[in-house]
């Protein structure tokens, strides 16, 4: 954080992307990646900056550029510092083992990443599905010792530190969302933001047949592949017509899924192939 001097007054500004809340930061990133003009230039200084707009509307564009500059981080956000387990508001969360992950959280991220006008528009319910409560934790002194310090020194998100720990299977992801939104840094959103992304490119290099045409498999008369309609829950309800199925796959590790989604992909082609 620094301060502009303007009219003899000190305004606070933002240095780095983990200055910034979730909700902010969304809002310009969306104004980055609709393209950067002069107004937006003065809504992202009144977003992130204390100087009020009907001071910044009097100026001219000279002195805009002026202190935008100092503030151009904001079009290369990057990434911050990242924590796997915090304290905030009173609640210490844990990151999700992806590797852990549920069908019912896969189809749920899913979902979120692909429903918004921007990746970034429902950050905060995708963060809410990735970190949780702790239940459970184990730790050693040198843990007890950073943790100490952290909660002392910091004001907002306290880093924790543990051997292991263990999470809520569910969380009350609104309250959450709602929480990470006015509270959680934007740098630590980004990083959560990219570690899904990330997974979810591990899991289609994996399962490759899912997401692609193989051979014997038609495309022709309106017939949609796995990969085509994958990321709703469409498939779910054709392999699982029965409500108590449907919790029952929504239960398993996405892999398990994922698996037998294969299987089946496998025994359709077969059966065509020898019509």
């Amino acid at each position: 954080m620094f301060h502009i001097n303007l009219n003899g007054k000190k305004y606070k500004c933002p240095s780095q992307v983990n200055e910034i809340n979730i909700d902010k930061g969304i809002l310009i990133q969306e104004l980055v990646d609709a393209g950067i003009d002069f107004n937006s230039k003065v809504e992202i200084i009144g977003l992130i900056t204390t100087i009020p707009i009907s001071i910044l509307m009097k100026f001219k564009e000279e002195k805009i550029e002026e202190i935008y500059r100092k503030l151009s981080f904001v079009e290369i956000m990057g990434t911050g510092y990242f924590y796997p387990t915090f304290k905030l508001a009173g609640v210490e969360y844990g990151l999700l083992n992806l590797d852990d992950m549920t069908t019912r959280d896969y189809l749920e991220l899913e979902y979120l990443l692909n429903q918004g006008r921007t990746t970034y528009e429902f950050l905060p319910e995708i963060l809410s599905i990735l970190y949780r409560p702790i239940v459970n934790k184990t730790k050693n002194l040198i843990n007890i010792l950073f943790n100490i310090g952290s909660l002392i020194t910091k004001k907002n998100i306290k880093p924790l530190k543990y051997n292991t720990y263990t999470i809520a299977d569910i969380s009350n992801s609104k309250e959450q969302a709602s929480i990470f939104r006015d509270k959680l840094d934007f740098g630590q959103g980004l990083i959560a933001l990219n570690y899904i992304i990330g997974f979810n490119l591990k899991l289609s290099e994996e399962y490759k047949s899912l997401f692609e045409t193989i051979e014997g498999e038609e495309e022709e008369e309106g017939i949609l592949s796995i990969a085509e309609i994958w990321g709703s829950y469409n498939i779910l309800n054709n392999i699982a017509p029965t409500l108590m199925e449907r919790d029952l796959w929504l239960s398993k590790n996405i892999r398990e899924y994922f698996k037998y989604l294969g299987y089946l992909k496998q025994v359709n082609v077969y059966k065509k192939s020898n019509i």
